[in-house]
């Protein structure tokens, strides 16, 4: 099982209304491409970068989502709130804070499969449904940990994936919760990796094989072992 790692960029005022959070329209914005602030990483906290609808619909933006169902959205300067760090069941934000949760296994899951929002209602991609589904509980048991909590009523309305203008969401909640975040180790543990790969003995040592599969020829190379906390996988 590969490790995924993946980082959360979580705007202050995205879809946040605009008496709790108001946008920053007097300044420049710190970022001229959502592009930028993503590789700025912890850095970016802090600083402001100009988002719309159409950014969220962008299929560029495959790892942007919204976290609060059913606000409406407007063009505006935003700030970044929080930064934080995913890497298997464990969340980090910038300051070093760890906090362990199946959430965040989820949450990494879901934003590796580069579906980003959709069109918006009724067609969200089903990565986004999710997304509306985990997310009060990740800030209630992860976010509140590490500084950012912005939990929101709205989202309720997603508690139910099981049913059928749902399913795809559905089926991809079971996929991230049982049969990654589950899997990859406990809650309270970070994955680690050791590779045993044979390096020295004489038999099963990496190597170059051609092999045919339904009158297909490829290349094999291996065999490869690496060790998990959450068991051992070889190939």
């Amino acid at each position: 099982m590969k490790k995924l790692k993946r980082n959360i960029l979580i705007f202050i005022s995205l879809l946040i209304a605009f008496f709790v959070f108001i946008p920053n329209v007097s300044d420049a914005a710190s970022y001229s491409r959502l592009s930028d602030m993503i590789e700025d990483k912890g850095n970016a906290e802090g600083k402001t970068v100009d988002v719309s609808f159409s950014t969220l619909t962008n299929n560029n933006n495959k790892t942007l989502y919204c976290i609060q169902h059913g606000i409406g959205f407007t063009r505006a300067t935003y700030k970044v709130k929080r930064y934080i760090h995913i890497e298997g069941n464990v969340a980090k934000n910038k300051n070093g804070v760890k906090k362990s949760s199946r959430y965040n296994g989820v949450l990494g899951y879901i934003i590796a499969k580069e579906q980003g929002f959709g069109d918006g209602y009724p067609n969200y991609s089903p990565a986004q449904l999710v997304v509306y589904h985990v997310i009060n509980d990740w800030f209630s048991s992860v976010g509140s940990s590490l500084g950012i909590n912005l939990t929101y009523s709205g989202n309720s309305a997603m508690e139910n994936l099981n049913q059928p203008a749902y399913a795809e969401g559905n089926k991809l909640f079971i996929e991230a919760w049982d049969d990654y975040a589950n899997v990859i180790g406990t809650a309270t543990t970070e994955l680690t990796m050791i590779d045993r790969t044979s390096k020295n003995a004489t038999s099963n040592k990496v190597g170059v094989q051609n092999v045919i599969e339904n009158n297909v020829e490829y290349v094999r190379v291996g065999p490869f072992k690496y060790q998990y906390s959450a068991g051992t996988m070889s190939s």
